[in-house]
C-alpha cells in the first residue's frame, strides 16, 4: 500500500493554527504518528487534502512536508498504519453513548 505523510512543525505559540489543524486532519480521517505528523491512505483526494492542510501550515509561520511512501510495503510498520483506521472503537462507544 502506499501511503501519504504530513509532516508538520509550528512554534509552541501556535497553539490555534495547531488546533485547526488537528481537528481538520482527524475530519478527513487522518491517522496521527505522532505530534505534527499524519497518514493517509495515497489517492488525488487525500494529496489535495496534505497539500491545502499544508499551506494553512506555511501561511502560519511554520513548515510542512507531504511525502508520498511505498517504503512501508513488506514492513510490520505497514500493519500499524492500517491500525490507525480501525475505528470500531470509537463507533461502539458512540452508539453506547446514542
Amino acid at each position: 500500500m502506499q501511503w501519504l505523510l504530513l509532516i508538520t512543525s509550528l512554534t509552541g505559540k501556535q497553539a490555534a493554527p495547531r488546533m485547526r489543524l488537528w481537528r481538520a486532519l482527524k475530519h478527513c480521517g487522518a491517522g496521527i504518528l505522532r505530534d505534527g505528523v499524519y497518514v493517509l491512505p495515497a489517492s488525488a483526494e487525500h494529496q489535495g487534502i496534505f497539500e491545502q492542510q499544508s499551506k494553512v501550515v506555511t501561511d502560519a509561520g511554520g513548515t510542512a512536508h507531504v511525502i508520498s511512501s511505498e517504503l512501508f510495503r513488506e514492513s510490520p510498520d505497514n500493519q500499524q498504519f492500517i491500525a490507525l483506521f480501525q475505528r470500531q472503537n470509537d463507533y461502539q462507544e458512540w452508539q453506547k453513548q446514542a
